[in-house]
């Protein structure tokens, strides 16, 4: 085999490689340990561990559905509670996660054409199972640099800071102020790189390190130096969209009706050079450094109503996620011109 003919062997793997890492064309979902049968939930996007409740967690549908999020038993699967946190129904609910205060927060922070001017995230007092009712707290936030598509909410176990993921290649963190503002936007500041496609994250208990997770695996970050300090593969599903804390581990759970749940370790320090080479170095600060380390147990407080006033309700963004698509279409021509790379030189080679 000549040197061009093994080049464009090389590039053949590879492209072959990463459509394997892509939804929908890995092997066959794994078997989840329990899934959520419930038909109000057709769409699961976001975990958060109850605090109130054993063996339960809270989900919410992506765009679509109506201010409502679903408790879910872990041991069966089954929806045990419905709370409607909002009157009007939000734009693209993404993600959700639990302050130490014991408040749920509820990210509607999706949009997959870029064109949001803010988000928003409602926070929510824990409710009793069953039907409930209660207009959560809304808070507004807005990047410094532009719209951005979101599905990841990380609320800080000590401090109950609260930061953003963007869904990019690659993402960034941003951080929200310690102190929130119901009554005006909340800017927030990008302080690192995160790893290409994350779809949902959740700081450990520790409060020092986070899980980020894509479609194909799960990272371990330094909430320090927001650097990737090990990785590991998620079990297969149609669409991984959520992570959550469970016990010592992690609770994994993919997009779509019926949906499965998995349970999964933390990544290992032993895992670390998986990551080196699936995500981006790291451009944290010192701001990054002080946010993640800040405070002790509070809850984001309210501020005095100054500056500008919160921006209208729009309406709501239904645009189709076509990421996974567009990239998968991008590695198949790949592949396709490798394949014709390598025939054209073994052509060559023989004449």
């Amino acid at each position: 085999m000549s040197p061009t003919t093994r080049r464009y062997a090389a590039a053949a793997l590879a492209a072959a490689a990463y459509l394997a890492l892509l939804p929908g064309t890995a092997h066959a979902a794994a078997e989840p340990d329990v899934r959520i049968g419930d038909p109000r939930v057709s769409e699961s996007s976001g975990l958060a561990p109850s605090r109130r409740h054993p063996h339960t967690v809270w989900t919410t549908n992506d765009s679509g559905d109506r201010g409502v999020i679903y408790a879910v038993d872990v041991r069966t699967g089954k929806v045990t509670g419905a709370h409607t946190y909002a009157a009007k129904a939000p734009r693209d609910v993404e993600a959700m996660g639990m302050g130490p205060d014991g408040r749920l927060l509820v990210a509607d922070i999706g949009d997959n054409s870029a064109q949001r001017s803010w988000i928003r995230v409602w926070s929510v007092a824990e409710p009793a199972l069953g039907t409930t009712a209660a207009e959560g707290i809304r808070y507004t936030f807005a990047y410094p640099d532009g719209a951005h598509d979101a599905e990841t909410l990380l609320v800080h176990p000590r401090s109950g800071r609260v930061y953003v993921v963007t869904k990019g290649v690659p993402g960034a963190v941003y951080a929200a102020p310690a102190k929130l503002s119901a009554t005006q936007p909340n800017p927030l500041s990008r302080v690192a790189a995160a790893p290409v496609l994350v779809t949902d994250g959740v700081f450990l208990a520790d409060g020092a390190r986070v899980v980020l997770r894509d479609y194909g695996q799960v990272h371990l970050v330094d909430a320090r130096t927001w650097q990737v300090t090990a990785a590991a593969a998620l079990p297969a599903a149609p669409q991984g969209e959520s992570i959550t804390v469970a016990g010592d581990g992690l609770l994994a759970g993919s997009e779509g009706a019926d949906s499965g749940l998995w349970r999964v370790p933390v990544p290992t320090a032993d895992q670390a050079s998986s990551s080196t080479a699936t995500s981006p170095p790291s451009v944290a600060t010192s701001t990054a450094t002080s946010v993640a380390t800040s405070g002790a147990a509070t809850s984001p407080a309210l501020s005095a109503p100054t500056g500008s006033p919160l921006p209208q309700d729009r309406d709501m963004d239904t645009t189709a996620d076509w990421t996974p698509v567009a990239i998968a279409a991008g590695g198949i021509v790949c592949l396709a011109l490798a394949i014709w790379g390598i025939g054209r030189a073994r052509r060559r080679d023989g004449d």
